[in-house]
């Protein structure tokens, strides 16, 4: 079982459900509304949508939903949400000379799952999902509950079964693939990460463990972000804080003891010595070398130059 997180915080989440359409984001359609956007700022409010990206209207939403999630676009005016502009993120990632235009890194496969489930998360089904459920397997029947009371305990009453149904099927389509979908172009790259795995009676358990893939580069993001928002005013984290609390990375990864300390062991450099841990006999923490907030745009750059 994972131990059980604390309710004195409550996560930032954007209040999101079924803006997907039904479709999990496929390998080449950030890059697509990243390029797109680029150029016509309102393209995703134009007519012009369907041909410039060449998919139906449904999928131009989807396309648009994806785009803000994964954090590449973001929206110029919350309140009107018509233009939407690259993020720091999103231009360094995918401009055409940037780090990874087409997701060949699984690196950025890791950041953009990260995204999805961490802290400030625009897709409230997939943060509770890794967060919240405090059982390795699950069905979708037991999904569907644990969204319905977290959507309660959030204040969030009207939101349909309906669009719960269809977000949870979304959300399971985005780390498992179904029976027919075979082709790459169709499937979500995030399928990849081998998060999710399912079984012949049509349940789901999550792969808790090592995580081969993982750069300590990607942790040692994660690791910054989490404590940015939500520990900003501690030098200090203690390791239970890392294994154990709502956005950390060993939730939202999956990682077992033994991948989270060798990770830790890693952190000073691959957080460019801005984190060190401390594991002793007493106590066993990770200390900020810096004050204030963790440089996480640096432990990417770093990353992404020495790749």
């Amino acid at each position: 079982m994972i131990k059980m997180v604390d309710r004195v915080f409550t996560p930032d989440l954007k209040k999101s459900f079924a803006g997907h359409e039904t479709f999990t984001f496929r390998l080449f359609w950030l890059k697509k509304g990243f390029d797109q956007n680029a150029i016509f700022p309102e393209i995703f409010q134009s007519d012009e949508a369907v041909v410039k990206l060449g998919v139906g209207k449904n999928m131009v939403r989807s396309i648009r939903h994806w785009c803000l999630a994964t954090g590449i676009l973001s929206e110029d005016n919350p309140s009107t949400s018509k233009n939407l502009s690259p993020t720091w993120l999103g231009s360094c990632l995918l401009k055409d000379d940037g780090w990874d235009p087409y997701l060949e890194d699984e690196a950025t496969l890791w950041l953009l799952h990260w995204i999805l489930v961490s802290l400030g998360s625009r897709v409230p089904t997939w943060f509770w999902s890794f967060n919240e459920m405090h059982s390795f397997s699950f069905s979708k029947k037991s999904l569907h509950e644990l969204v319905s009371e977290e959507i309660k305990k959030s204040g969030w009453n009207e939101i349909s079964p309906v669009s719960i149904s269809h977000d949870v099927d979304c959300f399971i389509h985005t780390y498992c693939q179904g029976e027919k979908e075979s082709d790459i172009t169709i499937t979500c790259p995030l399928i990849s990460l081998e998060l999710i795995e399912s079984n012949e009676l049509g349940d789901y358990r999550f792969r808790v463990g090592s995580k081969p893939s993982l750069p300590k580069a990607i942790f040692a993001y994660a690791l910054a972000d989490f404590w940015n928002k939500r520990f900003l005013g501690n030098q200090v984290l203690d390791y239970q804080e890392i294994q154990s609390q709502a956005g950390s990375p060993a939730l939202c990864f999956k990682l077992d003891n033994e991948t989270i300390l060798e990770n830790l062991d890693q952190i000073e450099k691959s957080s460019c010595g801005q984190m060190i841990f401390q594991d002793t006999a007493l106590v066993r923490q990770v200390i900020k070398k810096v004050d204030g907030l963790i440089n996480t745009q640096a432990i990417l750059e770093s990353y992404y130059v020495r790749r």
